[in-house]
């Protein structure tokens, strides 16, 4: 196949099927003149499928439906580790449908030369400025055009961006960042058995994502550990401390978003899986598992050779 002539989904996503496991959410569009479903079927997948998952039973049941299924294009949008409302589904299938596929995986196989190409790299832009060192033989995870055949199942984060991550507290670090970053947006998000945390940390945190969503803010980053995260001139940095789980105020990603055709489009008070792929950068803190997944987005900076 060639690198430009890419799968019927990734060409034309407003064509597919779109299921979900929530009622609601399947009246709504149906009602809009699209083609949606229930998740839930002992049928094969249609050829060509968005899925929005509002729950991990949703999840698991279109993966069992995929194993079922030979011939499928399919992308996941994980509402349910996210945020499964309803105006948060319809705001996520909105930018799904407007994103730029071809020139996502272009701008991914651009930002891999670079990264493979050097160890170190400045960001800059809108105030922010950071240095990041990549330490030697650390890989980034990217889905290349290459390797997506024309049959698939893609979860959203898979084709938006190109990251580092090291979860567990004791992996070493792939990469070191140092500096400061204007953040425009939060996102948090957690695995189905997330250890519980103490009490109020949960509505804090979807307090702080508001409040950032509203006001400028600002990360400090030493030696990959956070050092201050102010809003409107406000230190939160203890509620990060006490949302982030085991990993604590170490970082535990970095990434480069593609998404660029989003920008438009997006607000940043939704927390959708969908805002993680902007434009620009994004770190993370904790593992989603002993606590939050929390990402830190930064859409106005530009990744350089150091």
């Amino acid at each position: 196949m060639q690198q430009d002539c890419l799968p019927g989904l990734l060409s034309y996503p407003e064509k597919a099927i779109i299921l979900a496991d929530n009622e609601m959410f399947i009246r709504a569009l149906s009602e809009l003149g699209l083609d949606a479903a229930a998740v839930d079927s002992p049928q094969p997948l249609p050829a060509q499928s968005l899925v929005f998952s509002f729950t991990s039973q949703g999840a698991r049941q279109f993966y069992e439906r995929a194993a079922r299924t030979r011939r499928k294009q399919s992308i996941l949008c994980p509402l349910h580790a996210f945020d499964p409302g309803l105006e948060n589904a319809l705001y996520s299938l909105m930018l799904l449908l407007r994103s730029d596929f071809a020139n996502c995986l272009r701008r991914q196989r651009d930002h891999l030369r670079l990264l493979n190409r050097h160890q170190r790299l400045h960001l800059a832009g809108e105030g922010s400025r950071a240095d990041v060192w990549l330490k030697s033989r650390s890989a980034p995870y990217v889905t290349t055009r290459d390797e997506i055949s024309e049959h698939f199942v893609l979860c959203v984060s898979e084709l938006f961006e190109v990251h580092y991550a090291h979860m567990r507290p004791d992996s070493p670090d792939l990469f070191q960042l140092n500096g400061i970053l204007r953040i425009s947006g939060l996102l948090t998000s957690q695995g189905s058995s997330r250890a519980p945390l103490a009490l109020g940390v949960d509505e804090q945190l979807m307090e702080l994502a508001q409040g950032v969503a509203r006001h400028q803010a600002w990360l400090h980053i030493e030696h990959n550990q956070v050092r201050s995260f102010k809003v409107a001139g406000q230190e939160h940095v203890g509620l990060l401390a006490r949302a982030a789980g085991d990993r604590g105020l170490n970082l535990s990603e970095f990434a480069i978003g593609v998404n660029d055709t989003i920008g438009p489009n997006i607000n940043y008070s939704h927390n959708s899986p969908m805002n993680e792929g902007i434009g620009g950068v994004h770190v993370g803190l904790g593992d989603g598992a002993s606590g939050y997944h929390i990402d830190f987005l930064s859409p106005g900076v530009d990744v350089l050779p150091g």
